[in-house]
């Protein structure tokens, strides 16, 4: 899966993102790759740390920290309400890493974050929806890149709304 899952990636990038220049570092922005193999989805998330903890900076105090594992903890603990899947997938999500993670010799800082799913129900003809800005208020708009077999999809989701339907 992973390596469908990279080769997805690779193939879904515009040239110009592929380049050594990094894309620009947008608050309110998310990334959202989402790859169904069979029965198993894998899900990378992407989004600058500030519209998830709240801030970009090394959390030191201890309500940072506090701030800062709170927001992570609710990422890993509610994927299924920010990637809703139709009950009649029946899928169930395990977190993989999930972590802020900041650039040496850079200002701002990423939450990356990876989540592997078990379904054992249908895709043919559902409808993906997601809720990142009901939970997470600061996402604004989310990429979302889909590769679903022979199907490739996009989206760009708007304060959550916009859906993709499942082929």
């Amino acid at each position: 899966m992973r390596l469908l899952l990279s080769l997805f990636l690779t193939a879904a990038l515009p040239a110009a993102a592929q380049s050594k220049t990094k894309p620009p570092h947008v608050h309110g922005a998310a990334k959202l790759n989402i790859a169904i193999e069979n029965k198993t989805v894998t899900i990378q998330f992407e989004s600058p740390a500030d519209s998830i903890v709240g801030f970009e900076y090394t959390a030191k105090s201890d309500a940072d920290k506090a701030k800062q594992e709170a927001a992570l903890d609710t990422l890993r603990k509610r994927i299924g309400e920010l990637v809703l899947f139709e009950v009649k997938s029946a899928c169930r999500f395990t977190p993989g890493k999930v972590a802020v993670e900041k650039d040496p010799g850079e200002d701002h800082s990423d939450v990356k974050a990876e989540f592997t799913g078990t379904c054992s129900g249908t895709f043919r003809g559902s409808v993906l929806h997601f809720g990142f800005s009901r939970i997470f208020p600061r996402v604004v708009d989310v990429d979302v890149q889909l590769l679903n077999g022979e199907q490739q999809a996009g989206a760009k989701i708007h304060n959550d709304q916009g859906s993709i339907v499942l082929r």
